[in-house]
């Protein structure tokens, strides 16, 4: 604990009339209360405030609750899509009247990437649609198992027949195409292959994968567009039919570590940190409980980033959020609330650029720490609970940890105050 002095603040001079005679109070002025007031930073390391308590729960977002898709072949890590084509009917309303479904003429697997996290080498990059050989579920399939306690026969998905495939460039080669990347399904099995993806619900699905590399996409949407055959009993047409991937998820390689004693913010599983304290009464010799808050700011020390693959690569959207109960009893179930003494939750941004230069993470809790503050020195109070998390949880595959009131003092959070102790004053 450190206590840094700031320069007193006056509060004003205490006039007296033009009197020879001792004033009734028999005090002199310059011991009027405010006139030692001082404004006081006291900083508190977790570890020295006592019942600090800190920890993190991983699992609030899967890949398959990720607000996005992400397929990568890089020297440590790689990712893939699976996903199934369903929802393929045998006809269809058009103005009224119903079509057959006769036939597919082609099809291709439509992406609409995340500009900001894609990475393709200037030669290109082959993309492919697999059949799986296997199928999956979606909420417990991993690169190892197609579904809890099921392994694959080969780790990253039972792959079979390549369906479609194309070298994708960035930017498009072609500067009057879309952003859109494009993937065309092989000719000459189009249409037996959508057709038994109508019979079976588009079991067991596919997989997206980059064969060569390093390369990297990130994916905003992704679907399938189908040029089918339609006829009616007295004409026939061609039309581009739109088809969802369903049950949309993404298995990676290297898994998430586990984080051990230290705070996590992100990931997929994504994580959150969560902490409770309850400020001592009196630090560095200064009361803290009944002084004035000027403010009062939580500090993360971040440490070094994560491997590739896991790294936070991107500017990220967090909330440092109250937790309706003890987090230690119902853990990752524990409510979200209001953080005590404000008016919604403040939000904040990773930016991994600064936290790879190791600059802190600063929040301020000013009206948590007031409200404690102001509760009177002989009623008991509840600790302050609050966790950081995206928001929201699942919008990056990547990760940021921070030191917890397990690790090294010079990397353990931190309570920051900037106070005005209560200034007593005796009438003699």
């Amino acid at each position: 604990m450190k206590a840094a002095w700031l320069p007193a603040v006056a509060a004003g001079a205490l006039l007296l009339g033009a009197c020879t005679e001792r004033p009734i109070t028999g005090t002199d002025p310059s011991s009027a209360p405010g006139q030692g007031a001082t404004t006081v930073e006291v900083t508190l390391p977790a570890g020295s405030i006592t019942g600090w308590r800190d920890t993190t729960f991983t699992g609030f977002a899967r890949p398959d609750d990720a607000i996005f898709d992400l397929v990568a072949h890089q020297d440590s890590f790689r990712s893939r899509p699976l996903g199934r084509v369903g929802d393929i009917g045998d006809s269809l309303d058009l103005n009224g009247e119903r079509w057959a479904v006769d036939s597919f003429n082609s099809a291709r697997l439509e992406i609409v990437p995340d500009t900001l996290d894609l990475s393709i080498p200037s030669g290109g990059a082959t993309l492919q649609v697999r059949a799986l050989q296997r199928s999956f579920d979606a909420s417990t399939a991993t690169w190892q198992e197609a579904s809890a306690g099921q392994p694959w026969d080969s780790a990253g998905g039972d792959l079979g027949p390549v369906l479609a495939s194309a070298s994708v460039h960035w930017p498009p080669q072609d500067s009057t195409a879309s952003d859109t990347l494009t993937v065309p399904f092989a000719a000459a099995t189009v249409d037996s292959v959508f057709k038994a993806w109508r019979t079976s619900g588009g079991e067991p699905g596919i997989a997206l994968v980059l064969s060569d590399g390093p390369a990297r996409i990130r994916i905003d949407a992704l679907f399938v567009t189908a040029n089918a055959h339609i006829v009616r009993p007295d004409t026939a047409m061609d039309l581009d039919l739109a088809y969802p991937v369903q049950g949309r998820t993404f298995i990676y390689d290297p898994p998430l570590p586990d984080p051990g004693t230290h705070l996590r913010v992100g990931g997929v599983p994504a994580s959150r940190a969560y902490m409770e304290f309850t400020p001592p009464d009196s630090a560095d010799g200064h009361r803290l409980r009944g002084a004035q808050i000027s403010r009062a700011e939580l500090v993360f020390l971040p440490l070094p980033a994560p491997s590739q693959g896991h790294r936070l690569d991107r500017a990220a959207n967090g909330e440092l959020t109250g937790l309706g109960a003890d987090f230690f009893d119902l853990g990752a179930k524990t409510p979200v609330s209001d953080i005590p003494g404000t008016s919604g939750n403040p939000g904040f941004a990773l930016f991994p650029d600064s936290l790879a230069a190791g600059r802190p993470l600063v929040l301020d809790v000013s009206g948590a720490i007031r409200k404690w503050a102001a509760t009177p020195p002989d009623s008991s109070v509840s600790p302050i609970r609050v966790g950081l998390r995206l928001n929201p949880d699942g919008q990056a595959v990547g990760y940021w940890e921070f030191g917890s009131s397990e690790s090294a003092v010079d990397l353990q959070p931190v309570l920051r105050l900037l106070i005005t102790p209560k200034v007593g004053f005796e009438i003699p």
